[in-house]
């Protein structure tokens, strides 16, 4: 149903597990109070519930012989606000999933899952604010047996909430330049062994406007620090000037310089010094874009690319490139609930009629810094009637402090048909590898198919079948789970 579109507010009541869910949801609501009075435009609220059924061969993913069948019964009841208004955009997905185990192989439990993003315009053409929180199921430190599914059984599970806060102004310099200050607030907080983390950011960026067409340059520092609240902090600091110069509409050359002060706990040697990096740009299309590169930094020489390409039916992109970063800044990034597809069309509809999927291959929870070393590669293919997509990956992570190790690398694939007018079918299948530093390695391969079937404009119901096969040089985290489903969705 559509919103009216005079002013109003709308308050969601949530019953949480912790005071992390509560303190989202009010500091969310008193950071967009200031905006209620520009919402007119177009919003859209959705209250939606979900049951669902699954049986599981072995639902804790034990080794053979240790497997217990299960029955989980899945009731979400959930939400979603999304709209744009004169000063106010929001999007808000929140689901509150509740488990029963029929054999009481694990306890009774609540989920909570929330995605949301806001941004204000507090003074016309300056002043912004951003608010961004979400909360999600995330396995734990210990282990290669984690669970990909909140209905699995395995005890690997911890509540993960992020909240950040960014007030910004922006100033458009005439035809020479434009500027962006900002300062950022940011915690994330752990219902396991790492705590929570708080952070505090201040960044400048100032970039040419169009009379630098030809050299466009850009300037920017940062400042962040972060504290893991067990006196430990760590402190990133960085100042880079990049120029660049077209020698035509496809061809450009790009250098920066700059310099790190970084202060965190490590392994290795010096964490600060100068910064350098050139590539080259190759734009034979505004659909088209390729950039090779390389860098000279701290942390060691690293080559990095990018490129992509869209067509009307399909879609490229590939990256890889070195990065300093940490748990709590990954976790600030993550998007779980997909908003677009990768053409970037609006998903209207984010119930995909299956379990909240929990990702296995990101790095564990830890309060050391990461140097990782990163290549994704994907591919989308849109159809009349079929959609299907590939990705790939690998992770070279370095854990500072520690001088761990370890590298994550797979290869996924889906793909969709609509078979009739109210039904659908889907394929899927993921193989990933890990590999940690004198530790025992793992294999992990997964193979599922659905079909859905919409039965009316508000009810919906879908059939999931799924197996999940796992070798690992510790013989306690081997298992083989299948896995059904049946679940039926309705939104009011």
């Amino acid at each position: 149903m559509s919103l009216p579109t005079k002013p109003h507010r709308v308050d969601v009541l949530l019953v949480p597990r912790g005071l992390g869910v509560v303190r989202a949801c009010v500091l969310l609501g008193l950071a967009t109070t200031p905006f209620t009075s520009a919402v007119a435009g177009d919003w859209t609220f959705t209250p939606r519930l979900s049951v669902s059924e699954t049986f599981s061969d072995n639902i804790g993913l034990d080794p053979s012989g240790q497997a217990e069948h299960e029955f989980v019964t899945d009731v979400s009841p959930g939400i979603s606000l999304r709209g744009t208004g004169s000063r106010l955009d929001v999007n808000l997905i929140y689901n509150l999933q509740a488990l029963h185990y029929a054999r009481g192989t694990d306890p009774s439990q609540i989920n909570h899952q929330l995605q949301a993003s806001g941004t204000g315009e507090v003074w016309e053409d300056i002043g912004f604010l951003d608010v961004r929180s979400t909360i999600r199921q995330a396995n734990s430190a210990g282990g290669a047996r984690q669970a990909s599914s909140t209905r699995s059984a395995t005890g690997t599970l911890d509540d993960v909430m992020t909240l950040s806060v960014s007030p910004y102004v922006r100033k458009r310099f005439g035809r020479d330049a434009k500027g962006e200050a900002r300062y950022r607030y940011a915690t994330v907080e752990d219902s396991g062994t790492s705590g929570t983390t708080d952070t505090h950011e201040f960044s400048l960026n100032v970039s040419s406007g169009e009379r630098f067409a030809r050299v466009p340059w850009s300037v920017a520092a940062s400042h962040r620090e972060e504290d893991d609240g067990s006196g430990t902090s760590s402190t990133f600091q960085e100042i880079t000037g990049t120029l660049s110069y077209k020698f035509s509409r496809a061809y450009a050359a790009n250098a920066s310089v700059g310099y790190e002060s970084n202060d965190f706990t490590t392994s290795r040697g010096d964490t600060s010094g100068l910064t350098l990096s050139a590539s080259g740009t190759w734009t034979p299309t505004p659909r088209t874009s390729v950039e090779l590169g390389m860098t000279d930094k701290f942390s060691g020489n690293s080559f990095f690319a990018r490129a992509s390409h869209r067509s009307r039916r399909a879609v490229f992109s590939l990256r890889y490139g070195e990065e300093v970063t940490t748990s709590s800044r990954l976790e600030l990034e993550r998007e779980f609930i997909a908003l677009v597809d990768p053409f970037g069309e609006p998903i209207l509809d984010p119930d995909s009629g299956q379990a909240i999927v929990v990702p296995i291959e990101t790095p564990r929870f830890t309060n050391e810094v990461i140097v990782q070393k990163r290549l994704e590669g994907s591919m989308a293919f849109q159809g009349r009637r079929t959609n299907a997509s590939v990705r790939v990956f690998s992770n070279d992570r370095d854990f500072e402090a520690s001088g761990a190790s370890e590298k994550v690398y797979g290869i996924s694939a889906n793909a969709s048909r609509t078979l009739s007018r109210a039904t659908s079918a889907s394929l899927r299948s993921s193989w990933q590898r890990t590999e940690p530093q004198g530790g025992l390695e793992s294999t992990r391969w997964s193979v599922g198919a659905g079909v859905s079937r919409t039965f009316s404009r508000d009810l919906r119901g879908s059939l999931d079948v799924g197996h999940t096969r796992q070798s690992s040089d510790n013989p306690a985290d081997e298992f083989t789970e299948n896995r059904v489903s049946l679940q039926l969705s309705m939104s009011f």
